[in-house]
């Protein structure tokens, strides 16, 4: 498919038209996180995807880390590492699409910065 007119195109996905999914746990002795993210984009009708899509995406990132203090695991603990997580692999995958992208006939098209909200969801405090 050849978009209308790729020079007017967003040089940057719009976060609305992605799905991103974050899988996250622990092997059973909690000292390793496994972790996932799936950004793929939404299934759209082709006329929209030619007015405002330069390219259609799909990228999976995983990847196992090592648990420090892996005797803590509250609410806040699990939180934060899910956090890093995100933000690592969603980091490989901005790299990856522009990698991708470069190659291809209307250039670079980039990740923009997401909330890790969007990702992880919101952490929520107790209140004491």
């Amino acid at each position: 498919m050849v978009p209308a007119a790729p020079e007017k195109a967003a040089r940057e996905l719009d976060l609305d038209d992605l799905d991103i999914s974050l899988g996250f746990d622990f092997d059973a002795t909690g000292k390793i996180a496994n972790a996932g993210v799936k950004i793929a984009t939404k299934d759209k009708s082709a006329e929209a995807l030619e007015q405002h899509s330069l390219y259609k995406v799909q990228i999976e990132a995983y990847a196992n880390f090592e648990v420090v203090g892996p005797e803590h695991k509250d609410a806040l603990a699990v939180y934060l590492r899910k956090f890093a997580a995100a933000s690592a692999l969603i980091g490989a995958a901005r790299e990856q699409i522009a990698l991708m992208t470069a190659r291809g006939p209307w250039g670079v098209v980039m990740l923009p910065m997401i909330s890790m909200d969007r990702v992880v969801g919101p952490h929520r405090r107790r209140k004491f």
